[in-house]
């Protein structure tokens, strides 16, 4: 199952992907960042781990985030409070995407 997380690298996101990460026959897991971000060593540590780290601007056009989740079976977004604005286009680019699950 193919699973796209945005927040990995927060504390929430860390717990999840930890997670999901116990599993790796059953999730094939692929993580959502700020391009500035791309570099971190949070990321390069989920890298490490066997995520695929994807630079992504979710304010961005709709179609590159259609692009990026199709594919996906789940999406689950963990964003803290300034960013809840942002899980309307990315559960529509997830609908267009053909993505089974939104997890907000």
């Amino acid at each position: 199952m193919k699973v796209v997380i945005i927040g990995a690298t927060g504390e929430t996101g860390q717990s999840i992907t930890k997670g999901l990460l116990e599993y790796p026959t059953q999730f094939d897991l692929t993580a959502l960042t700020r391009q500035s971000s791309l570099t971190s060593v949070k990321n390069q540590a989920l890298k490490d781990s066997g995520v695929e780290v994807v630079a992504a601007d979710l304010s961005g056009p709709e179609e590159d985030l259609v692009k990026i989740l199709t594919g996906a079976d789940v999406v689950i977004p963990v964003l803290d409070a300034s960013g809840l604005r942002l899980q309307i286009p990315l559960a529509n680019a997830a609908k267009k995407a053909g993505v089974k699950r939104f997890v907000p």
